[in-house]
């Protein structure tokens, strides 16, 4: 499918994960707050070495590479339904191409500003999604990145101590 935000060897667990359950914008919505808004909260009350052994599980070294990832993706999101709201094409996505770019361009920046920008990019997607008319969710193509970054990308990277999101 054009402009998935998961790498194609995925395609098929991907179809399939989409097509399981139709979410309702409402449902969305809780699943962020549920998932990627209260990350936050939940890492920080990992202890040091709870957050080591997720972190490593994650394939990242610091929790600040695994924010930029989550970051780019929802900010990514922010751009990407618009264009496909409007019919616009967008590109096909090399997701580890894209995360190794994301961890790139975020390493200058301190912990904390990288947790600003986390907060702030899915403070807006939530804004978005509350906005957006259930009927925007009837094309496929807009389902599937909303879907994709707030519930599979969640899920995925999701603490210990977080319940998975619907």
């Amino acid at each position: 499918m054009r402009g998935r935000p998961e790498e194609i060897t995925e395609e098929v667990a991907m179809e399939n994960s989409v097509s399981c359950v139709r979410l309702d914008v409402r449902t969305l919505l809780r699943a962020l707050a549920d998932g990627w808004q209260s990350y936050l909260p939940a890492m920080a009350s990992l202890s040091a070495d709870d957050t080591t052994a997720y972190l490593a599980a994650q394939g990242y070294d610091r929790v600040r590479d695994l924010l930029a990832y989550a970051t780019a993706w929802g900010e990514e999101a922010l751009g990407v339904v618009p264009l496909l709201l409007r019919d616009e094409a967008i590109q096909r996505y090399d997701a580890q191409a894209f995360n190794a770019q994301a961890v790139a361009r975020f390493r200058m920046f301190a912990c904390a500003d990288v947790e600003r920008r986390f907060t702030q990019a899915y403070a807006a997607l939530a804004q978005m999604l509350a906005l957006l008319p259930d009927a925007a969710l009837a094309r496929p193509d807009v389902y599937e990145w909303l879907y994709t970054t707030i519930v599979d990308q969640f899920n995925e990277r999701r603490p210990p101590n977080m319940a998975r999101v619907p």
